[in-house]
């Protein structure tokens, strides 16, 4: 009787193979209205199992859940962005301008980390003597004295970020720093801090390593002309090293979606010579022979604090992001494209004849569908625009957010409101995540809680039942043996005691 049972546990136990979950955090909007597939997800795949569970079952919703995680990894990513200003003295106190203005929205907006944002700028005029305001810099065409007489935190006219890290300045900031940045080939002793901290994928059962790939956005700003950029007012950066640098960066990551922005003047001619065979956009403030214009003349400045180009940019963005993060506009989200930006800028500075510009290979298509609008001078609307749309939110939005620990499956969940289930005599918490409080785990309970705006995925990895049949076999034969051998000893209970 005894080895009848043992003999049905070990066939059962072969049958039920143990489940692993890993959950993978992401933070942002729900652009894609993933967030009532996912709750409708959990909700069909809830079951009571009273202390166990059936395969079949449970296969079925780690399919569905599968699939789920593979459409969001292929559709928010991870962003890692470089903002470039070369330009030092006062009077070029527009490109600091320029570089802050973005920099404002990435961070407010953006969700991007400090580790994930990386300045460059040689002179900030923080505390330039020629600055009346000094700590902070305005784009705008006044100052009001009272929000500057307040605390920074109530500034909001301010875009300086108290908190913003600029690891190149000054005579840090060399030809070299913006080449080991964007081939990300460092020298060996090359400090962390001043390293993009791009974080490779997890590796993640049946998902295809080229979904979850960060993606990169380069912004720059500075004196320029016909295919050269001025590095500050001493060397230049010619268009050749650009094309050499994107070129191996593109070698080492093939698939990494790439937004460039350049505000200067011939911005174009900068990134004319990029192969279209690489996932990227760009954008150029002026095409070849035509100058960038600064904007906002502040009287108490004695400058203009910001260029034309990059201050409608830098509105645009901050206006469309933040109805879709507040959740007012409901059309912001079809606006906030590559498309719309252009009209934007047509509308806005049609005198700087913007040019855009989408390689096929982002867009899915091939490679005679490469489209590229340049607006000419008496008649902006002449050429057709290029009407695909690239969703300007995977480089601006930063989804991913952190990976954490696995935990052991199957979840009996019983609803989604924050019951406490019970699994194999442990305690588990059900998922919320409609709450602000912070995610943490632990051995026998799991919270897993989020913003509002938040997405959780669990991943699955189904593990073999092998391990398990073994061990038990072993301790089986151990007992038969002592039996065997020591019969007497072995069916004593007081022996045991």
């Amino acid at each position: 009787m005894l080895f009848q049972v043992i003999a049905l546990s070990m066939l059962q136990i072969a049958r039920c193979k143990e489940y692993l979950g890993g959950s993978i955090a992401t933070i942002g909007p729900d652009t894609f209205g993933m967030m009532p597939q996912y709750h409708k997800l959990l909700a069909d795949n809830s079951f009571n199992y009273h202390g166990g569970f059936k395969n079949s079952t449970y296969a079925a919703a780690k399919k569905d859940i599968r699939q789920m995680e593979v459409k969001m990894l292929s559709k928010y990513k991870e962003v890692n962005a470089i903002l470039l200003s070369t330009s030092r003295f006062y009077y070029n106190y527009r490109h600091v301008g320029n570089l802050v203005d973005v920099a404002s929205a990435l961070y407010k907006l953006g969700l991007l980390p400090r580790q994930q944002l990386l300045s460059l700028a040689p002179e900030t005029c923080l505390c330039h003597p020629t600055n009346t305001f000094p700590g902070r810099v305005y784009v705008e065409k006044s100052v009001d004295i009272t929000d500057y007489k307040d605390e920074v935190s109530n500034d909001v006219t301010n875009n300086f970020l108290e908190h913003m890290y600029i690891p190149f300045r000054s005579s840090g900031l060399r030809l070299d720093s913006l080449r080991f940045l964007m081939t990300q080939r460092f020298p060996s002793k090359y400090p962390q801090s001043s390293r993009l901290a791009t974080k490779y994928r997890v590796e993640v059962d049946g998902v295809h390593a080229d979904l979850d790939l960060p993606t990169q956005f380069v912004y720059m700003t500075g004196h320029g002309g016909d295919r050269y950029f001025q590095f500050q007012a001493k060397d230049v950066l010619s268009a050749n090293e650009i094309e050499l640098y994107m070129t191996e960066f593109f070698i080492k990551h093939p698939n990494v979606h790439t937004l460039m922005i350049s505000d200067t003047c011939q911005a174009s001619t900068l990134f004319e010579g990029l192969s279209n065979q690489d996932p990227m956009v760009w954008v150029a403030s002026s095409p070849r022979g035509v100058s960038s214009y600064s904007y906002n003349a502040n009287s108490q400045l004695t400058v203009s604090p910001v260029g034309k180009f990059t201050y409608y940019v830098a509105g645009f963005l901050c206006s469309v992001a933040k109805g879709i993060k507040e959740r007012k506009d409901r059309a912001a989200v079809s606006r906030f494209s590559f498309n719309q930006l252009k009209r934007h800028m047509e509308r806005h500075c049609p005198e700087e004849m913007s040019v855009f510009h989408a390689n096929a290979s982002i867009m899915g298509a091939t490679s005679a569908d490469t489209g590229q609008f340049t607006p000419t001078i008496n008649d902006t609307t002449s050429s057709k625009p290029d009407v695909r749309k690239i969703y300007l939110g995977e480089f601006l939005f930063n989804y991913r957010v952190s990976y954490f620990n696995t935990y052991s499956w199957p979840l009996m969940l019983y609803s989604m409101a924050g019951d406490v289930v019970a699994l194999k005599g442990q305690m588990y918490e059900a998922f919320n995540l409609n709450t602000a409080e912070a995610l943490s785990i632990n051995r026998h309970r799991l919270y897993t809680k989020m913003g509002e705006n938040g997405l959780f995925v669990r991943t699955v990895i189904e593990s073999s039942g092998l391990s398990i049949v073994l061990a038990l076999l072993l301790c089986v034969l151990a007992i038969i043996l002592a039996t065997l051998r020591d019969p007497v000893t072995v069916g004593n209970l007081f022996v045991w005691q």
